[in-house]
């Protein structure tokens, strides 16, 4: 069994930490590790981040899960 962890770093110059990471199974047990940089000192970095693991940890469940994701992800960021 692999064991997994996932942490991130606010860093030396922010004082909000925009990054956001996502440790899950897909349907057939695979392990997918996703990490969204929330582009420190864009306007609501954190949100965009956050969304884009909540979309791909929602869309885990669907065939073709990853091909799907980023059609998502890419409609969210153009918007």
């Amino acid at each position: 069994m692999t064991e997994v962890y996932g942490l991130t770093d606010i860093g030396k110059s922010r004082d909000l930490n925009e990054d956001s990471f996502l440790i899950a199974r897909n349907r057939h047990g695979a392990l997918l590790l996703m990490v969204c940089d929330g582009i420190g000192g864009a306007v609501s970095g954190e949100v965009a981040s956050a969304m884009a693991c909540q979309i791909a940890k929602s869309s885990l469940k669907a065939p073709r899960f990853l091909k799907r994701t980023i059609r998502s992800m890419t409609g969210f960021i153009r918007r």
